[in-house]
């Protein structure tokens, strides 16, 4: 496919006016630009000081064909419905498109929630995507396998127990024990809001709250531990019990139970933090700016996006990728949480 790149861009020129001024075949200069077939180094060298002289532009789609690449990346999400949901999907792919900048990658959006539409499926089979971002870390994600055996690069946000997977994600026991060591001073009695156990964020969450618990000398009690919560319905009955249970303060997962929480909360007309206080193992713009401000986990779901990317590219490109990376997080203490003596 010698004129493969005759739809590059300046001026007129074409990739028949390269080889035609360097006394070469189009072939020639195709492969330099490639970076396939063999080709010497002084000819690449003469062929890419010509072409960035005169500001050539090879033609995207021909040279994803030379090197048999998509120039596509793939962002596997959950269901539309749970990404519009929750900021952190929003963050998530900002990052991943400034990590993308100046380069000629572009961004394909896979749902794969309930794998019903067999989106990544097709995906895969028709090889629309060089490499893949995951956005969940679950414990049953058969995303990571189909990957796999397709044998597409690929980075998962979240932590995963088999750390041969190229992982980025934030220390969330530790985060989510500290800001409970801070919440339990002067002998708050709090209850636990959490969300789905089949996802690893919600075990880790879950586990630095009990360790916390148990390091204060806190007993453990399941009237005060929540857990499964996916909707208002479920959040209500919850924060009933929670009432009744004594419990001074309201620990919600994720903005997503915050805000459900705080819904519930209103309806029933009560104050806060005059007759209950609220905090979450997650902030958002939300929980910032609602009255008064709710204290949160500060994580940057942006720069854990670009982090996945660069990851990703590294594999892509051959360069050598960290196996795990860890994003650190700020704990803001606000409103909703008064301090105690």
């Amino acid at each position: 496919m010698d004129d493969q790149f005759d739809n590059g861009k300046a001026g007129n020129l074409t990739i028949k006016d390269v080889a035609r001024a360097l006394n070469v075949s189009t072939a020639t200069v195709s492969r330099a630009i490639s970076g396939k077939g063999r080709i010497g180094e002084d000819t690449v060298r003469r062929v890419k000081e010509y072409i960035r002289e005169h500001n050539y532009v090879p033609n995207a789609i021909a040279q994803s064909l030379a090197d048999q690449r998509t120039y596509n990346i793939g962002f596997i999400c959950p269901s539309p419905q749970e990404v519009g949901a929750q900021y952190f999907y929003y963050g998530c792919m900002a990052g991943i498109y400034e990590a993308l900048t100046d380069t000629p990658y572009d961004v394909l959006i896979i749902p794969d929630g309930d794998r019903v539409d067999g989106r990544l499926e097709r995906a895969l089979e028709k090889r629309k995507i060089d490499g893949a971002i995951v956005s969940q870390a679950l414990v049953e994600n058969h995303a990571e396998s189909r990957l796999r055996e397709a044998g597409v690069p690929f980075v998962v946000v979240g932590s995963l127990p088999d750390k041969t997977i190229c992982q980025v994600d934030h220390d969330h026991r530790a985060a989510c024990a500290e800001l409970t060591r801070r919440l339990l001073t002067g002998g708050r009695r709090l209850a636990l809001m959490g969300g789905d156990l089949s996802q690893y964020v919600t075990q880790d969450r879950l586990h630095g709250f009990l360790s916390a618990c148990r390091e204060a000398g806190v007993q453990e009690r399941e009237d005060l531990l929540y857990l499964g919560l996916d909707g208002s319905e479920q959040t209500r009955a919850a924060l009933e019990k929670a009432l009744v249970a004594g419990a001074a303060c309201l620990v919600c997962m994720d903005d997503r139970i915050c805000g459900m929480v705080l819904s519930q909360l209103h309806h029933r007309g009560l104050r806060i933090p005059q007759d209950i206080q609220v905090a979450s193992y997650y902030d958002s713009a939300l929980l910032e700016s609602y009255t008064p401000a709710i204290t949160a986990l500060r994580f940057d779901a942006q720069k854990l996006g670009a982090v996945a990317c660069r990851m990703l590219l590294d594999q892509m490109e051959g360069r050598k990728a960290e196996a795990v990376e860890t994003v650190g997080y700020d704990i803001a203490l606000r409103a909703s949480t008064p301090a105690t003596e």
